[in-house]
């Protein structure tokens, strides 16, 4: 599940600003109802920078690329499966109980959380390959590895070591965003078994998943909380003016 996390960029054009209004408004509602959304089937882990993409396309991206070992295709979006919506499709104990199900996307979502924001602030590409490796690397800490790798950075950069360690240093403040997804998903998009032993789906939606898609969001990190807090402050202000 963790090589899911490159973003999906199918070159397509930003909203329209009417539009983005409605994704901001979306946004908002699904962050003040947080994981309480009755309709919710599943958890999707992922960084504040995927949500940032939401906000400018419209939609949450998928894999990057496809896997014809695995079956996977581009655009396929994982998620851990709420036990209770899924229970006449497969064994009583093919998937975990809720609680485990939503801290195991926490997990997940901190892992491309930090490598996701070490990335872009070394200002590299998010969707190369390579920098998505390099992002997770320095993600897990301070090797030998990833010594080499400052060193490497340092000289393609022009970046000191000392900027490169309190970007990595500052990426543990990244927690990542859980994002629940509506159950009319999975009538509007087929669903697949995901990695042998994860116990997670995928949705196989080419061009990403709608925000019309999402039911619930939860930011992890304070960090991430702010952002959300400003968007809702924002929909506030206007419902005021309004």
């Amino acid at each position: 599940m963790l090589r899911e996390g490159r973003l999906l960029i199918l070159g397509e054009n930003e909203v329209k600003k009417s539009e983005q209004e409605k994704v901001e408004k979306h946004i908002a509602m699904s962050f003040e109802r947080g994981m309480d959304a009755e309709e919710r089937i599943g958890y999707h882990g992922t960084s504040l920078e995927s949500l940032q993409y939401l906000l400018k396309f419209g939609h949450l991206p998928g894999a990057a690329e496809a896997d014809s070992t695995l079956g996977y295709q581009r655009g396929d979006l994982f998620f851990f499966p709420r036990k209770d919506k899924f229970f006449n499709q497969h064994a009583d104990d093919a998937y975990m109980e809720e609680k485990e199900a939503i801290e195991e996307t926490e997990v997940y979502a901190g892992i491309l959380a930090r490598a996701h924001f070490i990335i872009v602030s070394l200002g590299l590409d998010l969707n190369n390959p390579e920098n998505q490796q390099v992002g997770r690397a320095l993600s897990m800490g301070l090797d030998n590895e990833a010594e080499e790798l400052i060193d490497q950075l340092s000289a393609k950069l022009k970046k000191s070591r000392r900027s490169i360690e309190k970007i990595i240093s500052d990426s543990k403040k990244r927690k990542g965003v859980v994002v629940a997804i509506a159950d009319k998903a999975i009538y509007d998009f087929s669903v697949g078994s995901g990695d042998d032993g994860e116990q997670d789906l995928y949705l196989r939606c080419p061009v990403g998943l709608s925000y019309k898609y999402i039911a619930g969001i939860k930011p992890i990190g304070q960090g991430e909380r702010y952002f959300f807090e400003k968007i809702q402050q924002k929909q506030g202000d206007i419902a005021k003016a309004s």
